[in-house]
């Protein structure tokens, strides 16, 4: 039996928009920010503007997985939004360290985060 992954980011999009959904789970740490980074640019590529964070499933980030998700809100910033929800505890606590609330919009539902990004 294989081991479980150590970090999952799961796509999907809510219409209309369309909204990209990124669910991000287990550890974003070092040996999987290039993962992580790789859907960003690959969505970036692609034309998506609106993007939507879960945090609701990821038990750690790293400086460098925030630096991915800063960066994505800075590239669309102006013609997109980028919004997360739902951090667990650990991930919120590493939020409000770091003051993220500052640069990003942190809702606590799937619902208010797509609607905001929308708006």
């Amino acid at each position: 039996m294989s081991e479980p992954a150590r970090f999952t980011c799961g796509v999907e999009y809510e219409q209309p928009g369309p909204v990209c959904v990124l669910t991000l789970g287990g550890m974003l740490e070092v040996d999987y920010v290039d993962q992580f980074e790789a859907v960003v640019e690959k969505e970036l590529r692609a034309g998506t503007k609106r993007f939507v964070i879960d945090l609701g499933q990821l038990n750690y980030v790293g400086s460098l997985g925030l630096r991915v998700i800063v960066s994505l809100h800075r590239k669309v910033k102006g013609d997109g939004a980028v919004i997360a929800f739902n951090p667990t505890p650990a991930v919120q606590t590493v939020l409000d360290i770091v003051k993220l609330g500052q640069v990003l919009r942190i809702l606590p539902t799937r619902a208010d985060a797509i609607d905001a990004v929308r708006n």
